[in-house]
């Protein structure tokens, strides 16, 4: 196992922090059986024979095993000559492809298994990036997206412990929770993290004019909550369990960043006098900001919050532990009358998002998937029909809006047995607005 792992690491750098013997063995077992099963994929064409023969060396230096290293046999290899029956067949040629003894021993580790040098694990693994990289069909993906799979849920895992542990827990709070928190100038960040509610709100028929607005969820800032105050609105309240510090300079930026593109964004709206991008938010604080550090599924957190007339949140929902505690948060939050708008995003987050089958993360059950995000607040895999069933259940009316679902390919049957279940319309939407009223 030793001078396979040295090799591995060093043809593979990016695992090296959290590659460990368990990944190895797995890499090479999963491997080993996948050459046999995937050569059973492939048509006896020109294409498929070329492609046989990349897959081949790829696999076979990621699993640690390459050809010349295996028992003298006699193997068929294919030409472009027809056989005589006009079947349109390739001919198969006997060859031989072991080398000589003395070569096949300096390649065998004193164990018995083969030992590939830096240069084939690295050639090899050029070769198995290429096909990755290659639009293939979806069957290719249960092969070439497994050495992936296993390595992200190994780090996943070990992510999850690593924040249960209080120290690493707030160092992480310290680092930005969305993927862009410095501020570019740019118009489309804007328009994410800072008007989407407002726009949202506004497509659901609502004037936030006088409102009182409760946000679930706001992020690193503030965003939404100056622009929903600019246009009008009486009140604006955040509530997160992972409060950071709104006020800091990454902030200011972005707060500044809205009061200038206001006149062009919305110039049906003037920009009130009394809002100040280098004052917001400890300058409104509570009169007109109220940050509440809390989780939305803890009714007891809530006992000081009052009652709203709006209560929004944006790609929050599929965080939600608790769906039914959700749904009953509502009814003791709104208004009668009152209204909430929820932006949902049901499809892949993280390192999820990089695989050929955008639903690989339903594969998993419920426990391996705590395992790997019960404490970093990963999705929660509710579809669609399940949102809308828990707030039904409440006595609310739900609205679906914006709705878009999966355009790639999906392999419906490698899901686990839960999703499998489910309509497959909700299992396949990819994001949704949920309206919701009294």
């Amino acid at each position: 196992m030793g001078p396979i792992r040295s090799n591995f690491r060093r043809s593979f750098p990016r695992l090296r922090a959290d590659c460990s013997p368990l990944v190895l063995t797995a890499l090479s077992s999963q491997m080993s059986d996948f050459v046999s099963q995937l050569r059973l994929k492939l048509q006896v064409t020109e294409e498929g024979r070329e492609s046989w023969i990349c897959c081949r060396r790829g696999l076979a230096a990621v699993s640690g095993i390459s050809r010349h290293s295996r028992p003298r046999r006699r193997v068929g290899h294919f030409s472009d000559q027809r056989s005589p029956s006009g079947a349109g067949q390739p001919v198969a040629h006997a060859r031989s492809v072991a080398p000589s003894q003395a070569k096949r021993s300096r390649l065998m580790r004193t164990s018995g298994s083969p030992r590939p040098t830096p240069l084939v694990m690295s050639t090899g693994w050029l070769t198995y990036r290429h096909l990755l990289m290659t639009k293939r069909p979806l069957g290719w993906s249960i092969f070439l997206d497994m050495p992936h799979l296993i390595k992200d849920m190994i780090t996943e895992t070990a992510k999850n412990i690593a924040m249960r542990n209080p120290s690493l827990g707030r160092q992480r709070l310290l680092r930005p929770r969305t993927s862009e928190k410095a501020f570019a100038g740019q118009s489309d960040q804007l328009q994410r993290f800072a008007f989407q509610a407002l726009d949202a709100i506004r497509s659901a028929g609502v004037d936030v004019g006088g409102k009182r607005i409760l946000e679930i969820g706001p992020g690193d800032f503030l965003t939404s909550g100056m622009a929903l105050l600019a246009a009008g609105a009486a009140h604006y309240a955040s509530i997160d369990r992972f409060v950071g510090d709104y006020s800091t300079v990454g902030g200011k930026d972005w707060y500044a960043g809205i009061e200038r593109a206001w006149p062009d964004r919305y110039p049906e709206i003037s920009w009130p006098t009394w809002l100040h991008a280098e004052d917001f938010p400890e300058a409104y604080i509570p009169y007109r900001v109220s940050p509440i550090d809390a989780a939305i599924e803890n009714l007891i957190d809530l006992d000081t919050c009052d009652v709203v007339d709006v209560l929004c949140s944006f790609q929050v929902a599929e965080h939600i532990s608790d769906m039914d505690a959700f749904a009953n948060a509502h009814r003791k939050l709104l208004k009668p009358g009152g209204i909430a708008v929820h932006r949902v995003d049901f499809g892949p987050h993280g390192v999820w998002r990089g695989y050929r089958d955008p639903l690989t993360f339903l594969r998993f059950s419920d426990r391996v998937w705590a395992a790997m995000g019960s404490a970093r607040g990963a999705p929660n895999r509710f579809r669609v029909h399940e949102v809308v069933a828990s707030l039904e259940r409440t006595g609310f009316s739900v609205v679906l809006l914006n709705v878009s679902s999966q355009k790639n390919e999906v392999d419906m049957k490698r899901l686990n047995r839960r999703f499998q279940q489910m309509p497959i319309d909700s299992v396949l939407t990819d994001s949704a607005t949920v309206v919701v009223t009294w």
